[in-house]
């Protein structure tokens, strides 16, 4: 049985335009136009190239390291990429509707910088639950938030673990007070 539930960069039901808005907002009219041609279905070699040197490197936050840092660090599973590449595998979109559902408390973290999952639905859909949830919008940090700032996510889910574990401390409402904290 879970106490909590906690959620990071979670692709939450949205639309192309929020992606669009990150790419356009950290890499200009080049990165936006890149991510509309590449996530809208053109997979031809120029929108690849496009997508590798306009919107790829914006995931992380720039104390995330270039792509080629990153990817020198990775471990990718060829065979894996492929499948999700063809939508065989991934991403899962979470609704208001899945969380309203979930019979403990949530925690979300989100990366403002995030272009893949914007904060944005993140929080609209925080907001249309009553569930007992609660958001974390991290400035300057893109997808991965423990990755990107291990730090202040890993002191965050203490917080989050600790007023779960202390029956003591009322830190949840009752669900039908509709308990949606963002932060």
């Amino acid at each position: 049985l879970a106490c909590g539930l906690v959620l990071d960069s979670t692709l939450f039901e949205s639309g192309l335009d929020e992606s669009l808005e990150v790419f356009g907002r950290r890499g200009g009219p080049a990165a936006r136009e890149a991510a509309a041609r590449f996530l809208g279905g053109d997979h031809s070699p120029e929108a690849l190239a496009a997508w590798k040197a306009h919107a790829m490197p914006l995931y992380g936050s720039a104390s995330d390291g270039d792509m080629a840092a990153r990817g020198a660090r990775a471990m990718v599973n060829r065979k894996v990429q492929a499948r999700f590449a063809r939508g065989e595998c991934g991403p899962l979109k979470v609704t208001a509707e899945d969380l309203d559902k979930v019979a403990c408390p949530v925690l979300i973290l989100a990366g403002e910088d995030d272009p893949m999952s914007p904060a944005a639905a993140a929080r609209r859909v925080a907001s249309a639950v009553q569930a007992a949830v609660e958001i974390q919008v991290f400035p300057g940090v893109g997808h991965g938030v423990f990755r990107q700032a291990p730090a202040e996510a890993f002191a965050r889910l203490r917080v989050f673990l600790s007023a779960l574990s202390d029956p003591g401390v009322p830190s949840w409402p009752q669900p039908d007070s509709h308990p949606v904290r963002v932060t």
